[in-house]
């Protein structure tokens, strides 16, 4: 199956891809799954992603397939991934 990976106001990460999009063949399984795989193929994605648990960093605002996840984001990595799904990573911005 193929899942599109965004990533949004990540240049630690997009610099090296030369865009901030990629399709991923992911034979499936969960998201934690997808986290998984992203941190071996993609640089930098572990140190900019990810928290030291393994699961995306507080700061780290994410969605699938265009919603937000937010609250209860606990067990999104048991969340079955599907052929055309869409994440999307972006750092979150505070200011005032």
């Amino acid at each position: 199956m193929k899942i599109t990976v965004e990533f949004l106001s990540l240049q630690l990460i997009t610099k090296d891809l030369g865009r901030k999009k990629i399709d991923v063949d992911f034979a499936g399984g969960r998201f934690s799954d997808l986290l998984g795989r992203l941190a071996r193929e993609v640089k930098n994605f572990d140190a900019v992603v990810l928290g030291e648990d393994g699961e995306v960093a507080p700061d780290i605002f994410f969605t699938i397939n265009g919603e937000a996840v937010g609250e209860g984001r606990d067990d999104i990595g048991a969340r079955p991934m599907r052929d055309g799904d869409t994440v999307a990573f972006a750092l979150l911005i505070a200011g005032g």
